[in-house]
């Protein structure tokens, strides 16, 4: 992990040895040097650039290494030496076996000193060369600069919703222990502080997705009534405890069934009742839903109102702002609303809709939502788009084959899974994984990893597909750390059946096997009924969401976890 940060941080970080061999190349200097670091491993640090022969750099390196000395240069002494304004060298001295192997790339462990070099801008951002070569089109980043954002937010969101999966896991098994209520209140504590920690880190990654214009509507057709009632019943439990009671009022006419994106509809509505109910001690909270039409257009309004503390009235302007903040008393107040409200507001003009406020301090505050939606009628909805029901007969007991190489969460994942009455076998990388399916008895599912050593959940995928008979029918779930918009197309283009993000709710896992193992069973029926010479899909079939129907050359190849 902190290889992983060092070598995505925005600053440089080299690493020489004794001989000035350099054993580290962050990023940051391939960025603006154009210097891969496959290069700079083969060579010494003065052939690298003229600058890097500077007297005064090598001093500064050779004291470290010889005499154990660290050191600093000024922005005005590093003019010469690299070419970014305003740079200040710091350089010392690193001794620590456990240093190098953090940092080193490579497998051989070296006893010998080495010399860490800090390369840190103190003016303006650096751009990278890339960047400064390609034509600048307008005053926005370069899309070189989003997507090494990006690919920093992918690279540190996998990290933590790793560790944070197993945090929650153990808090959620310990609270199925008999406990007295104070271990209880501690348990319930860390479960809310890693729920608060993922849910920040969520926030981020849909964020810097919506502003690079990576996230697109997924449209299809959602019982609307069902799906208010749903997200109102998320914050059940919550607003019982504070005695806040939770409403639902849908207009009478109100269409049953209409096509838009419900999951970003969802993701709106929790993100505006979680607010609600966390700033109301008393009283209530409501949901109001009704339609009404403009310009031939129907035009969805949900109004969240709440009879909590209420906003002041200058706050008012910045609730949608992303860094919205108060200044008092030389003391800097946050928006104490988060991402949220922003994330809302982002989410809101994706759909080409509209989000207002009314607040008046002491008495509470009503957030409306207004939405394009298309209005559908049962007979017109598509079979694909038709919710899967569970039957209390589909939830198992199931043989479930769990490929997963962190120890901490095979341990959640057999525990979890045992408990539930289900058969569990364990391995610990995607050859296992095929190994296993093809050696032993038939699995109901597999949940697959998808950053695993020796092999990836990805390529075991493809090879399992490979497989003759059953076994290469076998339903496969993803389980993985990787939740950013394109990750779920990647996974059904390896032949992945459903995913579901770290960390993983065990009622939502248990869920979302139920739905794949019963599309995988109705498929199955459905190819046995094929005439002789129609085209029929894979076993595998169309999961938990329609397949591309053709290859995709820029998916094709693509590993999610890289």
């Amino acid at each position: 992990m902190l290889q992983e940060i060092v070598n995505n941080a925005n600053m440089g970080f080299v690493v020489v040895g004794p001989k000035l061999d350099v054993r580290l190349w962050n990023k940051w200097m391939v960025q603006v040097t154009g210097i891969e670091a496959e290069v700079a491993y083969c060579r010494n640090l003065p052939d690298l650039l003229p600058g890097f022969n500077s007297k005064a750099l090598l001093d500064r390196v050779e004291r470290a290494l010889q005499e154990g000395m660290s050191s600093t240069l000024a922005p005005h002494e590093t003019k010469d030496i690299v070419p970014v304004s305003a740079m200040e060298i710091m350089v010392q001295p690193l001794r620590s076996k456990h240093h190098l192997h953090a940092l080193k790339p490579v497998s051989e462990m070296m006893a010998d000193a080495l010399c860490l070099i800090q390369f840190k801008s103190r003016g303006a951002a650096v751009v990278p060369q890339a960047a400064v070569a390609a034509p600048m089109e307008g005053a926005g980043a370069t899309p070189e600069a989003h997507h090494a954002r990006l690919q920093f937010l992918a690279t540190v969101s996998h990290q933590i919703r790793t560790p944070v999966n197993g945090v929650l896991g153990v808090a959620e098994l310990l609270a199925s222990t008999p406990l007295s209520p104070e271990q209880r209140k501690y348990v319930d504590l860390i479960a809310k502080s890693g729920q608060a920690l993922l849910n920040f880190i969520n926030e981020m990654a849909e964020l810097s997705h919506l502003e690079a214009g990576l996230v697109e509507l997924e449209t299809r057709a959602a019982d609307l009534p069902e799906l208010m009632q749903d997200v109102v019943d998320l914050f059940a439990t919550a607003g019982s405890h504070k005695g806040v009671k939770a409403f639902v009022d849908l207009a009478p006419d109100l269409p049953r069934h209409v096509r838009t994106d419900p999951q970003k509809v969802r993701q709106i509505l929790v993100n505006l009742l979680s607010n609600a109910f966390k700033y109301t001690d008393r009283g209530r909270v409501s949901l109001e839903v009704h339609t009404s039409e403009s310009d031939g257009q129907t035009i969805l309004h949900m109004s969240v109102s709440d009879t909590g503390v209420g906003i002041p009235k200058e706050r008012i302007g910045g609730l949608f702002e992303k860094l919205a903040m108060d200044v008092k008393g030389g003391t800097r107040l946050y928006n104490r609303t988060g991402l949220g409200l922003f994330l809302c507001k982002e989410l809101v003009d994706l759909f080409g809709g509209e989000i207002s406020v009314r607040s008046t301090l002491g008495q509470g505050s009503t957030f409306t939502v207004r939405l394009p939606v298309e209005v559908v009628e049962k007979d017109d909805i598509a079979p694909e788009e038709q919710p899967l029901r569970i039957r209390a007969s589909d939830s198992g007991p199931w043989q479930v084959l769990v490929a997963e190489d962190n120890p901490v969460n095979q341990m959640l994942f057999r525990k979890s899974l045992e408990q539930q009455g289900h058969k569990v076998t364990v391995v610990g990388n995607g050859q296992e994984a095929v190994t296993a399916v093809q050696v032993r008895e038939p699995y109901d599912i597999i949940l697959m990893d998808i950053t695993m050593p020796v092999m990836d959940g990805l390529e075991a995928t493809a090879l399992i597909r490979s497989l003759a008979g059953p076994q290469g029918q076998t339903p496969i779930l993803a389980l993985t750390a990787h939740a950013m918009d394109g990750d779920r197309e990647k996974f059904l283009d390896a032949g992945m059946d459903g995913y579901q993000s770290k960390p993983v709710d065990p009622a939502a896992l248990m869920d979302a096997m139920a739905k794949v193992i019963l599309q995988h069973r109705q498929n199955l029926r459905g190819t046995a009924t094929t005439a002789p010479g129609q085209s029929e899909r894979r076993g595998n079939g169309q999961g938990n969401w329609p397949r591309s129907q053709g290859p995709d050359p820029q998916h094709g190849n693509d590993r999610a976890d890289r």
